[in-house]
Order: structure tokens, then sequence, then C-alpha cells
């Protein structure tokens, strides 16, 4: 999930949705939760809405 070529690649909007998402998979879907979970959820959603709506 460190691909420093990809994310390299990453507009601002872009990275920021994808290190929620890592976040997200590194903190909450694995066997032992983050207890900071919810929080990482709704990062990750934040940024996936300013990433969607600078969309075309």
């Amino acid at each position: 999930m460190q691909d420093p070529e990809f994310s390299g690649k990453l507009l601002a909007p872009d990275k920021r949705a994808w290190r929620s998402f890592v976040a997200v998979a590194q903190g909450f879907l694995v066997k032992n939760k983050e207890e900071n979970y919810r929080e990482l959820v709704d990062d990750l959603l934040k940024s996936y809405k300013g990433w969607v709506a600078g969309c075309p």
C-alpha cells in the first residue's frame, strides 16, 4: 500500500483520499481495531466527498 511512485502521481485531493483509505485499511479492517476507528472512517468519508466533488 505504500508505493511512492503511485502516491507521487496523485493530485492533492486524490492523495488525501488515498491516505484516508490506507489509514482505514490499516486501523479498522484488521483484527484489532484502532481506538479511533470511527474518526478514521469519518475522515475517509470526508476526503472521498471532497474527491468526488472535484471529479468532472
